[in-house]
């Protein structure tokens, strides 16, 4: 969300500072904020992804396409890091589909406890 609605605005208000050699990727305090999300992120679906195999109520696959996808979804990517974009990009369709997999799991229950498969 941050890429998609706030960096616009930003970029209509003040476009040198989101350029990639600009304060927003090179200035301590932003990098740092930029870091901190995506570690937060990370970490927080890890988890999710991990109590979820722990629960043993979802599907296995689609918490290890979560823990799994959001760790390529948050690696750090040019300007701010060495891995290359595509890596970013597969880990946003993987993790997105480990979401969809237990959101579907969960909506499609309909009040049935044992949803391993």
């Amino acid at each position: 969300m941050i890429t998609a609605f706030l960096w616009p605005a930003i970029a209509k208000a003040d476009p040198a500072f989101v350029a990639a050699n600009g304060p927003m990727f090179r200035s301590l305090g932003p990098r740092l904020a930029i870091d901190a999300t995506y570690a937060i992120l990370a970490i927080g679906y890890v988890l999710l992804g991990w109590a979820t195999l722990r629960a043993r109520v979802l599907p296995r696959d689609g918490a290890i396409a979560v823990m799994v996808g959001v760790l390529l979804f948050s690696a750090p990517v040019a300007p701010l890091g060495p891995a290359p974009w595509f890596l970013r990009i597969i880990g946003a369709f993987v993790f997105g589909g480990g979401l969809a997999r237990l959101g579907y799991a969960l909506w499609s229950a309909h009040g049935q406890v044992d949803l391993v498969t």
